[in-house]
């Protein structure tokens, strides 16, 4: 009996030790399950901020070609504004140039006018002296 009274306490010792054991593994394992709920919940978290950061990223990289592509236009934009100014500029050289031809021979020939209207003057001049001398000696030949 004292050898069953003796088993049974070192039933009894050995299972409360089991006992205490299987508590702490308890609450060992209650912590480890909620350190990996709160670590769940934080994995979530940065997944939703890293999920949030690819969507603005996405939206910037849109902007980012919108912008790019409006560029682009302007820059064609330009490069026809450019073309079209040098078109203007050669047109308006060309019509300078015509200006310019126009100007010398509307001087030249202004000049040549001048220049007949002075031969004209001068053979009017001439007549009358001629018309004068001729009356002025036809008088005389009346008179002498």
């Amino acid at each position: 009996v004292k050898e069953l009274a003796s088993k049974l306490d070192d039933a009894t010792t050995e299972l409360n030790l089991v006992r205490g054991h299987l508590r702490t593994a308890q609450v060992a394992q209650k912590q480890q399950h909620k350190l990996v709920v709160s670590w769940r919940i934080k994995v979530e978290d940065i997944t939703k901020l890293l999920s949030e950061q690819d969507e603005r990223m996405a939206d910037q990289v849109k902007e980012l070609q919108a912008r790019a592509e409006s560029i682009n236009d302007l820059k064609t934009q330009l490069s026809q504004a450019e073309s079209d100014v040098k078109k203007t500029m050669n047109q308006l050289t060309q019509m300078n140039r015509k200006v310019n031809e126009y100007l010398d021979k509307y001087t030249r020939q202004a000049a040549y006018i001048k220049q007949q209207e002075a031969h004209w003057k001068a053979l009017e001049a001439q007549r009358m002296l001629d018309e004068m001398e001729s009356s002025h000696s036809h008088s005389e030949n009346e008179n002498g």
